[in-house]
């Protein structure tokens, strides 16, 4: 037996973009600021600065790290660590996106007073990478030619490393579980050639398909439904059983009980159990639903 949100999951070292970026310090959650939360600095104001960096102003530097930390309910102007680490983690991947594909971010270094404390952060940018080869291999379900068509970049563009990540695996991974292929896994070899100025340079690629094979639904059944029938439910349902499975209909199909008004959103991963016996390509399907609570009048 196993779970289809377990088999999904992309182990943090083992992505390919740690690899490509070649710093398996950004597959951490949190990247080290110097201070840890609880420890001194904590809510004081923040000011952030950067150095090292050429092709990427300062500005837009600190302007991505602060809005990280907006999103992440931060004020901007003070400082917690755990938020301002993995925000210069996502400020370092806008570096990737751009190109740098070995950009580096050296450990922040801090200066603290009574109310502030100072952030600087020392950049290396590194070469400017673009597109070169790109050899597909392990695909049969899909051809190459079509996967590298799925890939928005031509030789010779920059290499948007969020681009790459899109396209190797959540693009892929969708359009096979399409099929039923929901043992689908990728990984992406890099290689790269660096001009002699060290300015530019190119990054080859090789990405190896592990199509797995193709399942069928063997049952679909619900939890928590209530006063609503299994029945009622199942004709909601746009995958049945016998269906090779098909991970967009199914969605689909959750979202038509979504919209029904008695339940909570189900999310297809949290709220759905994928299960299957070791040698077995079917699947059984258990989905968990929440009745809304009824609104009292006031």
């Amino acid at each position: 037996m196993f779970r289809f949100k377990t088999l999904m999951k992309f182990q943090g070292s083992d992505h390919w973009l740690c690899k490509l970026a070649g710093a398996f310090a950004l597959c951490l959650t949190i990247a080290r600021t110097g201070l840890t939360q609880g420890e001194s600095g904590s809510g004081k104001t923040l000011s952030l600065q950067f150095d090292g960096n050429k092709a990427v102003s300062e500005g837009e530097l600190i302007t991505v790290t602060q809005g990280c930390m907006a999103r992440n309910n931060q004020q901007p102007d003070k400082y917690n660590s755990e938020t301002l680490g993995y925000c210069l983690s996502m400020t370092r991947q806008m570096l990737f996106s751009k190109g740098y594909l070995q950009a580096t971010m050296a450990e922040p270094k801090t200066v603290e007073s009574n109310n502030a404390i100072r952030v600087t952060v020392s950049i290396k940018e590194g070469a400017l990478f673009r597109l070169g080869n790109v050899v597909i291999q392990g695909a049969n379900l899909v051809s190459p030619k079509r996967i590298r068509e799925m890939l928005n970049l031509k030789t010779g563009d920059i290499a948007n490393a969020d681009t790459l990540m899109a396209w190797s695996f959540d693009e892929l991974r969708k359009t096979y579980a399409e099929f039923g292929y929901i043992q689908f896994m990728s990984s992406l070899e890099p290689s790269y050639q660096t001009r002699s100025d060290g300015r530019e340079g190119i990054i080859n690629l090789v990405l190896t398909i592990h199509e797995g094979q193709a399942f069928t639904v063997r049952s679909i059944k619900f939890e928590g439904n209530g006063t609503t029938t299994q029945d009622s439910l199942l004709q909601q349902m746009l995958v049945r059983s016998g269906d090779i499975f098909n991970k967009e209909l199914f969605e689909a199909s959750l979202k038509r009980i979504d919209q029904s008004g008695q339940f909570e959103t189900i999310n297809s991963d949290r709220d759905v159990d994928y299960r299957s016996d070791k040698n077995n390509l079917q699947l059984d399907l258990l989905i968990h639903l929440k009745k809304k609570m009824e609104r009292q009048d006031q």
